[in-house]
């Protein structure tokens, strides 16, 4: 009879032990991913927002380079695509080729700038919306707009 309780002790411990170090590592993982996946949009956002200032107040080679760093970022090993989902990364480098083909355009580099803004509407397109040259600015500079600081 001690025998069987010892058995079925050692049974439910066992069990409770496994158990709790499944649910351990199943919770640790899940926190790990979140975690991982915050990482990610955080440097997301605070690329995009260093790329913005310098296409907005830097030269234009200074410009270029923070926003074909953002891209980079936004487009390398899926990041943009598994955080924003894939219509937001479209977005998001529709948007900073955009802004490249127009930071060109004040700079006088035709060339550079058709490149670029071909590049944004293909962006546009992998996101469903075929869009043309003159969408893709006005979107640009109605953002570039609201981005910019209001005093009351």
């Amino acid at each position: 009879m001690n025998r069987q309780r010892l058995t079925l002790f050692a049974a439910i411990l066992i069990s409770f032990v496994a158990g709790g170090l499944a649910g351990g590592a199943v919770a640790f993982w899940k926190i790990g991913l979140e975690s991982g996946e915050a990482l990610v949009l955080a440097t997301l956002a605070n690329s995009g927002n260093e790329a913005y200032v310098r296409y907005r107040y830097g030269s234009y080679g200074v410009a270029k380079a923070a926003l074909l760093r953002h891209a980079e970022l936004v487009e390398r090993s899926g990041a943009g695509a598994r955080v924003l989902g894939n219509g937001g990364a479209a977005l998001e480098l529709g948007l900073t080729y955009g802004r490249l083909a127009e930071a060109a355009q004040r700079a006088g580099l035709t060339e550079e700038s058709s490149k670029y803004m071909r590049l944004a509407c293909e962006a546009f397109e992998r996101r469903g919306q075929p869009v043309g040259d003159s969408q893709v600015r006005a979107s640009v500079a109605k953002l570039d707009i609201a981005s910019e600081p209001h005093t009351a």
